[in-house]
């Protein structure tokens, strides 16, 4: 070895060998700090529209694309170094496994996408703090922590990291009255939801002595469960139902969603829920299967709730944004039809299909941001989608692939999720749910195939404005184009890949 290297070497001997396991939280938490001190400094802005304006910062948007592209090639590479680094670190506070890699590029994939609409949107409503990218990616790193935990303290510091972030997105514009109260409400409601979760966490630590979930699970058991431990578990499944908008946990989404700005709003569709999710499966799946005959009639009972409230309420609405709240709730209920499975195939279907849903929903959510103008989002579906195929023939496909993909058309990446949700129902002997999440299906259609009839069928009211979609927006939208495309026409390639990631998890976990 070159002894010029030697004292780097050593170096590297002194740092704690489990910073390797985050290293992909280390890069993007890295980037938000130089993108925020950059723009602290001055060194990436310029002079706004007008004389005398603030400058719009144009180093923190390019600065924080790049940490998720960097945090995405770190995780590739613990993936190709799988054998290596699985295992568990910070005395068990972090696991490496599939599941947690797999669901961390979901989130980095979404929080990329996210990025790359939320930098013309800035520039067109005249957004020129950095700390809305900064917010972004400490966000992320608080859904990458959470889909690696593997310890309830953990799991409540990084849900906290993450949702602290959401909170002040979703009230950003702050001049904005519906923005606050949305903010305000989602707060709330959201420590509201953080106690419910905080007390269960107590109950079930004051009945097992431990926080770790695989310690947690080998003290729990199998067989019969005291009724304490299960109003502990209640109260957890209570707390995530809430993060995740399960019925009857719902209400905080529709107002919430539609008062974020539209990018934030598919970031928290999509990130909020993926990691939610993840965290609440690694809990059953890790600590409670054991006990899965006391959990899986609640979330059967929550799973037809979600579906059928969330498509029905849909229906009503003209307003995109809360259609597509609705639509999440929806979705959410087909998740927990994954959950209730509590098979092999199942856990593989759901996160299959949070793969798709993340960009599908998102697909959807950049065509939102694309048509929107300045100080107006544009969000009627009757009045501001009509005849927008014509205007712009490529948004118009691209929103009508995303609603077929959310209906379940195939061959996009939503109908092999909702088929493999289907059968992993079927084949666990819940053919009565499997049928009701068919049903459920079928009356989404109406309300999707709404705005597809808008865009190709309706007329603009008054003068038709030129839309006028940015580059990053344009890329973004291509890259969701191709990834439900591709999800949909080589599912096998996927759901092996799912499959596979679902195995890293029991192996880790020390599951059979």
């Amino acid at each position: 070895m070159n002894p010029e290297l030697q004292p780097l070497v050593d170096a590297y001997r002194l740092v704690d060998p489990s910073l390797g396991a985050i290293v992909p939280v280390v890069l993007v938490s890295l980037f938000s700090i130089v993108a925020l001190v950059a723009d602290l400094f001055e060194l990436g802005t310029t002079r706004g529209p007008a004389e005398g304006e603030e400058g719009l910062p144009i180093m923190a948007p390019y600065l924080s694309i790049l940490g998720v592209v960097l945090g995405l090639v770190a995780v590739g590479w613990q993936a190709l170094r799988f054998e290596k680094v699985a295992g568990s670190y910070f005395n068990g506070m972090i696991v490496v496994d599939g599941f947690g890699l797999f669901l961390a590029a979901v989130i980095l994939v979404g929080t990329l996408i996210t990025l790359l609409v939320t930098v013309g949107y800035c520039r067109r409503e005249n957004i020129q703090l950095a700390e809305y990218y900064y917010l972004i990616l400490m966000s992320a790193v608080g859904m990458m922590l959470l889909v690696q935990s593997r310890n309830l303290v953990m799991i409540f510091a990084a849900l906290e990291l993450m949702s602290v972030g959401v909170y002040v997105l979703t009230g950003f514009r702050r001049r904005r009255v519906r923005a606050i109260e949305g903010a305000l409400k989602y707060f709330v409601l959201g420590a509201f939801s953080t106690g419910f979760l905080v007390y269960g966490i107590a109950l079930l630590y004051g009945l097992t002595g431990t926080f770790d979930l695989a310690a947690m699970g080998a003290a729990v058991g199998d067989g019969r469960a005291s009724p304490l431990l299960l109003v502990g578990l209640a109260l957890v499944l209570v707390g995530f139902g809430f993060k995740v908008g399960l019925v009857p946990f719902h209400m905080w989404s529709p107002d919430v969603y539609q008062a974020a700005p539209a990018p934030i709003t598919g970031f928290m569709a999509t990130g909020v829920k993926t990691a939610a999710f993840a965290a609440l499966a690694r809990f059953l799946m890790t600590s409670f299967d054991g006990l899965a005959s006391h959990w899986i009639p609640v979330l059967w009972v929550l799973a037809v709730l979600t579906m059928f409230v969330g498509n029905v309420a849909a229906i009503r609405q003209d307003d995109i944004k809360r259609m597509l709240a609705y639509s999440s709730i929806a979705h959410a209920g087909y998740l927990v039809v994954a959950l209730v499975a509590d098979s092999a195939l199942g856990n593989a279907a759901f996160v299959y299909y949070l793969a798709a849903y993340t960009l599908m929903t998102l697909g959807a959510f950049a065509v939102v941001v694309a048509r929107g103008v300045s100080g107006d989002e544009s969000t009627s579906i009757s009045r501001d989608y009509g005849g927008v195929a014509y205007r712009h023939p490529m948004l118009g496909a691209a929103m009508a692939l995303f609603m077929f993909s959310l209906i379940g058309i195939p061959p996009t990446a939503g109908f092999f999720g909702k088929f493999a949700v289907f059968s992993a129902a079927v084949d666990a002997g819940h053919v009565g749910l499997a049928v009701l999440m068919v049903i459920a299906s079928v009356i989404s259609a109406y309300y999707y195939l709404k705005v597809v009839v808008a865009m190709y069928m309706g007329a603009p009211e008054g003068e038709p404005a030129r839309i006028e979609v940015p580059v990053m927006t344009t890329i973004a939208l291509i890259a969701t184009v191709v990834g439900v495309l591709a999800l949909g026409i080589y599912p096998g390639v996927w759901i092996e890949l799912a499959r596979a990631s679902v195995a890293g998890l029991q192996q880790v976990a020390g599951l059979p």
